[in-house]
């Protein structure tokens, strides 16, 4: 595909991501000072993700309508509208307000996926989509770390920043993007109502979409509890703005492992061992790690357990996203990105709400543990997947590595 489209796509998947990430170190302690427990804060990292499963597949599918590129404008400037919300709010209710705005703006990077899904062959498309998981990847990388040293200068200021940058990005797009879904291709239709007839025809899409669902919702709730867990048990009676530099750098360290992954080696492990193949792999990592993070708390220990969730999620995505741009029609790629997004969305919802009451109501051990068993679950979800796939990939008539 064309070089600086790519560029300006993985730029936009980053801004996503920093604009998402920027916050984590703080936003726990943020909605503390406004009384908040670990249940509300887990509600509060929901409620984004809440939105987010709404509004997702409707953005997906108005890009399938009237092309990628608007979408993409619309939702980087609603994100940095929401960021400075955010950077604002001196309440728990506009915090709500904020991340519930935020989610309902987050189109940006499933549309991007669906725009690298118009633009490159079959063969190359997962090497694309690891490239924006990179660019993904390096947003965690920067926002965590970025976050914890900008609250310190002030609690807003990692919004503001963070909305200067989405606003910057967003005129980029605007003057340097082409549109990538020709008048030939696009849907008729204003819902996604396209892409749930796919799902529908093709079991192994939901299939898909489910081992997804399940990786996104373990992963999310360790997300929302990690920095309690790292409070609590690793650091225990640090200060609040060491405690958020801290967590920073730790879920920094995550995103370069992440970027290492998906910028410098997805696309040769693809070619040794086929997309579906490196989908259970992935889920063996995280279960390994969900379950070494409470029981080995020393620093070394958490490091090590960071390592092997951040290989396992930089081995999922792109390949799950790859496998169903390569398993739909053109004219809802968007949707299906989009709905893909929603169910990540949702997980992303109910993961750390539940995750924050098991947190308070079992103890700290608890979501992680339980987030392990369910990534087995999901395991075993993709040796079917595996299993399936050629027969599935021969019917629908693409070739892929399985």
């Amino acid at each position: 595909m064309n070089r600086s489209a790519l560029t300006v796509l993985a730029l936009t998947a980053f801004v996503d991501m920093l604009g998402f990430s920027i916050i984590l170190p703080i936003l726990p302690f943020y909605a503390e000072t406004y009384g908040a427990t670990a249940s509300v804060i887990g509600l509060l990292f929901a409620s984004y993700s809440i939105m987010q499963f709404i509004f997702s597949p409707i953005w997906g599918s108005v890009s399938d309508r009237i092309g990628r590129k608007p979408v993409l404008i619309i939702g980087l400037t609603g994100a940095a509208i929401g960021l400075i919300i955010f950077g604002l709010a001196e309440s728990l209710f506009v915090l709500f307000a904020a991340r519930m705005f935020s989610g309902i703006m987050a189109s940006t990077v499933p549309v991007a996926q669906a725009y690298v899904a118009d633009v490159t062959a079959p063969e190359y498309r997962a090497k694309a989509m690891g490239m924006l998981g990179a660019a993904i990847g390096l947003g965690f990388v920067l926002g965590p770390a970025l976050g914890g040293m900008l609250e310190g200068f002030g609690r807003g200021l990692p919004a503001f920043v963070a909305a200067g940058i989405a606003i910057l990005n967003a005129i980029w797009t605007a003057t340097a993007l082409g549109e990538s879904l020709s008048h030939e291709t696009r849907s008729e239709r204003w819902l996604p109502l396209g892409a749930v007839k796919t799902i529908v025809k093709l079991p192994l899409v939901t299939l898909i979409l489910g081992v997804f669902f399940i990786n996104v919702f373990a992963f999310a709730a360790m997300e929302a509890t990690f920095a309690l867990l790292i409070r609590d048990v690793v650091f225990p009676g640090v200060s609040h703005a060491v405690l958020a530099r801290r967590v920073g750098y730790l879920l920094g360290f995550s995103g370069v492992i992440m970027v290492i992954v998906q910028g410098g080696l997805l696309g040769r492990l693809v070619r040794a061992f086929g997309e579906a193949r490196l989908i259970p792999t992935g889920l063996a990592f995280i279960a390994g790690g969900l379950v070494m993070l409470p029981l080995l708390t020393s620093l070394v220990w958490v490091m090590v357990s960071l390592t092997l969730l951040s290989v396992g999620v930089a081995l999922i995505r792109p390949n799950i996203f790859s496998l169903l741009s390569q398993l739909v029609p053109e004219s809802t790629q968007g949707g299906i990105m989009s709905i893909g997004q929603a169910l990540s969305s949702l997980a992303r919802a109910t993961g750390p709400a539940w995750a924050g009451w098991m947190y308070h109501a079992v103890g700290y051990p608890a979501p992680f543990i339980f987030g392990s068993v369910l990534t087995g679950i999901a395991f075993g979800g993709a040796l079917v997947i595996v299993a399936i796939l050629p027969a599935t990939f021969r019917r629908v008539g693409f070739r892929v590595s399985a």
